[in-house]
């Protein structure tokens, strides 16, 4: 509850959530994780190193050119 309650109130505030999960073979915990994310694109199951690596990787270009505004 808590952390569906947190990531439904950042992405009402348009907070782009990424998720990374990592060797984490359970279903309802993946599927917890991907709903927090704020785009189906924006989770990533990472099942080994070389996976989480890549994940992080591509998180950081998704995010390299966003701008910060008050």
């Amino acid at each position: 509850t808590i952390t569906t309650t947190l990531c439904s109130k950042l992405k009402n505030d348009d907070i782009d959530v990424f998720v990374i999960s990592f060797a984490l073979d359970e279903t309802a915990a993946n599927n917890l994780l991907r709903s927090c994310a704020s785009d189906p694109g924006n989770f990533y199951k990472a099942d080994t190193v070389g996976d989480l690596v890549d994940s992080f990787s591509k998180v950081g270009g998704a995010i390299a050119n966003v701008q910060l505004t008050q």
